[in-house]
């Protein structure tokens, strides 16, 4: 089970909402840090300023504080100009990409207020030290703290930057996708937490994707390659993954009731607490996957492969992955149709069928009745082996 899996429900809420407001991290980080920094240009360039250090204190005459205090204030001002006009060009270039309300909501969002609000302060903090700092050159004024405010104010610029400009390409790509006509290579891509039901991404290269908590209904992935992308929480309920590649992808608690999985690869997937209810897993392979809490009713396994090991050759080295299921797993196998024509390349798991068939017929709280006759009796045959293999023990010994 890898760390991922680990993670209790609550703690991956509180990752989800951490992530989402990573930009205030950023910023909590870099206001602490700025008072280092300023202490630490400044003590560099001591012979330039001409000033003396105390802990906390940049103390420098009033005419050097003056002259100090003038370009910051002045450069703060160009920098926030060229920032506010480098805005708008980024919004303009993205206004054949993304919808008015993308950039309307970019526009109106607390982060640029935040940034204006902080360059105000700091920009009018160093005009009224201006104001009153004494002509006496004997003073000598403590400039620290406009320093290090001056250099958060520019340093704040650039985790806002840089998040601004991945939403912006998030939702360009969001809007590709929905129209069915995404451009751009899409290895990687974040599509997590959208509503996306019946996009077009057949032959698609998704490796490393992330589309966990997404609304995928009737998608069509035939064909395409997810790699060790994240499914996991996500409803792909009819979605279509014929032929799809899904090694190593985390498909966790997604719900794939009624979804194409023919001839799809699953090797060393992760698909545990997954809803595979009535979905098509015709020859699918399934070596190494975890099935643990997997749900698999009226799915079905016709030529499926179940197999112990799934195998995956990575440069000269080989990477195994072992099958894992557990009582849910194989109590749900066995309501599945064509089970018989599966093929299980795994003693252990095949005894453990037959061993669940066996105490699904002789407990009373379980009604089989209420099960398809194909079902009842693939089910029954299964306990009938078990039954077989146990009288044969018993005779040898």
């Amino acid at each position: 089970m890898s760390a991922k899996e680990r993670i209790p429900t609550r703690q991956k809420k509180s990752l989800e909402i951490f992530v989402k407001n990573i930009f205030w991290f950023w910023a909590v980080i870099l206001l602490l840090v700025s008072p280092i920094v300023a202490f630490a240009i400044y003590q560099t360039l001591d012979q330039l300023v001409s000033a003396n250090y105390h802990l906390g204190a940049i103390w420098a005459s009033s005419e050097d504080a003056r002259y100090i205090l003038s370009a910051l204030s002045q450069a703060q001002a160009a920098i926030f100009g060229i920032f506010f006009t480098l805005n708008f060009i980024v919004f303009q270039t993205q206004i054949g990409n993304v919808s008015p309300a993308t950039i309307k909501r970019s526009l109106q969002s607390y982060k640029l207020l935040f940034i204006f609000i902080v360059f105000l302060i700091s920009i009018s903090v160093d005009l009224i030290f201006l104001r009153y700092i004494p002509p006496n050159n004997d003073l000598e004024i403590n400039i620290f703290w406009p320093i290090s405010l001056s250099i958060f104010a520019i340093l704040i610029l650039i985790p806002y930057m840089r998040f601004t400009l991945m939403s912006l390409v998030k939702d360009a790509i969001i809007e590709e996708v929905r129209s069915g006509k995404a451009r751009y290579n899409l290895e990687g891509v974040d599509l997590s937490d959208q509503l996306l039901p019946g996009i077009e991404l057949s032959g698609r290269f998704l490796q490393k994707s992330k589309f966990n908590n997404s609304t995928l209904f009737g998608a069509n992935f035939n064909n395409a390659n997810f790699y060790m992308a994240d499914l996991s929480h996500a409803r792909l309920r009819g979605a279509n993954f014929s032929d799809a590649m899904l090694g190593r992808a985390d498909l966790s608690r997604a719900d794939l009731s009624s979804a194409h999985l023919n001839d799809a690869s699953l090797n060393g997937a992760n698909l545990s607490e997954a809803k595979l209810n009535m979905a098509n897993l015709t020859k699918a392979y399934l070596g190494g996957a975890n099935l643990i809490g997997a749900k698999f009713d009226n799915a079905d396994l016709n030529g499926a492969f179940l197999d112990e090991y799934g195998l995956e050759k990575k440069g000269p080295r080989t990477i195994k992955f072992k099958l894992k299921y557990d009582d849910v797993t194989l109590e749900t196998l066995l309501k599945a149709n064509n089970l018989d024509l599966a093929h299980i390349i795994y003693t252990k798991l095949e005894e453990d069928l037959e061993r669940k068939a066996g105490e699904m017929v002789d407990d009373p709280n379980i009604d089989l009745s209420k099960l398809s006759p194909k079902n009842r009796s693939s089910i029954e045959r299964w306990a009938n082996r078990y039954s077989h293999r146990t009288n044969e023990a018993n005779q040898d010994n």
